[in-house]
């Protein structure tokens, strides 16, 4: 299931009384369009018609959070909930998560997309510079299931580890060049490092099912693999003992992608102040699903892996259900232990 995230960030700015549409980060992928009164853009547009997997929302007196896209209003503009109101904009630990419904929101091709805030009375009377930062998970997979299955009838999904129940491993990253130059994060932006595993991997390719990253500042980092499109995210952490969403450990997102040991992933950072790359570390949950000469090509997106061999996304993408589990009717599930296994996340 190739997952993109996208991040809407809205630097400390004087509060308003009213709703107001927070700037979107350039992004590599998904194109931008409109202009708010600072003459940033506020809206992305779609590169294809895509599903709404996740949001996240935090913000400094934060009130309310808000999806704005034309096709919404077929019911109407959904908010983000629960969202992350803080003192600082950066995560609690076990932050506050939105995953959305299977099949519960498609955004149309080229469709304006936008996040409005607002902000709580105390904070617009106080007239305090207030922050807020929403982050969006989109997949292709989801409609396309829909389709087959209305053209075709259910489809039989491909799991992974279905066959042989391949063990995953956690691996320690730190990142090593990159950023602004001279190694520092830039605040505010999507900040590129090459990364350095703490140990030296047996040559092959490997799959990427779980995510963590951990920095004093950060608020999210995302994954570059190279060739593919698809920059896949986690919320950060900012201490060593703290955690994430337990989706980004326990497979929620499937497979963010595959790299091979002679062309790493990158990770981009976003972060609210100025950091040196070694206060960061991350953490990936990989699967070793073959040699070097794996079909699976150079940071291939999505899919599935069975018995060592890898399918195409749009076989045997996880169902998510409302309480943010996956269905295990159509899904394979990742334990804590290690290995595959079929079955829905624990409650949170």
């Amino acid at each position: 299931m190739p997952i993109h995230t996208v991040a809407f960030v809205r630097e400390p700015t004087k509060a308003s009384a009213t709703r107001e549409f927070v700037p979107v980060l350039i992004d590599t992928f998904f194109a931008v369009q409109g202009t708010n009164a600072a003459g940033t853009a506020n809206a992305f547009l779609l590169p294809d018609k895509m599903h709404l997997v996740a949001a996240y929302a935090i913000g400094e007196e934060l009130a309310r959070a808000q999806i704005v896209a034309p096709s919404l209003l077929s019911v109407g503009y959904p908010f983000i909930r629960p969202l992350e109101a803080a003192a600082t904009t950066t995560p609690a630990s076990d932050p506050n998560f939105q995953v959305f419904h299977d099949g519960s929101v498609v955004i149309p091709s080229g469709e304006p997309l936008m996040v409005g805030v607002e902000f709580e009375a105390t904070a617009v009377g106080a007239g305090a510079q207030t922050t807020a930062v929403a982050l969006l998970w989109f997949s292709h997979q989801h409609h396309q299931q829909h389709e087959q299955h209305a053209q075709h009838g259910p489809e039989q999904p491909h799991h992974a580890g279905h066959a042989s129940h391949e063990p995953t491993f956690w691996l320690r990253y730190e990142l090593v060049a990159g950023g602004d130059g001279a190694g520092n994060t830039v605040k505010w932006r999507w900040s590129q490092f090459s990364i350095e595993f703490d140990q030296t991997l047996p040559a092959g390719t490997y799959a990427v099912v779980g995510f963590e990253h951990i920095g004093a500042t950060a608020i999210s980092a995302r994954l570059i693999f190279p060739g593919c499109v698809h920059r896949p995210a986690t919320v950060a952490g900012t201490k060593l003992g703290s955690r994430t969403y337990q989706g980004f450990y326990e497979g929620l997102f499937g497979i963010y992608g595959h790299f091979k040991t002679i062309s790493l992933p990158y990770v981009e950072v976003l972060t609210t102040a100025s950091d040196v790359a070694n206060q960061h570390e991350g953490y990936l949950r990989v699967i070793r699903v073959g040699d070097l000469d794996h079909p699976g090509a150079l940071g291939h997106g999505g899919g599935w892996v069975q018995g060592g061999h890898e399918h195409a996304a749009s076989h045997g993408a996880p169902s998510i259900t409302a309480g943010g589990a996956v269905h295990a009717s159509s899904s394979a599930q990742i334990s804590p232990g290690g290995p595959v296994h079929h079955g829905a996340l624990p409650p949170r």
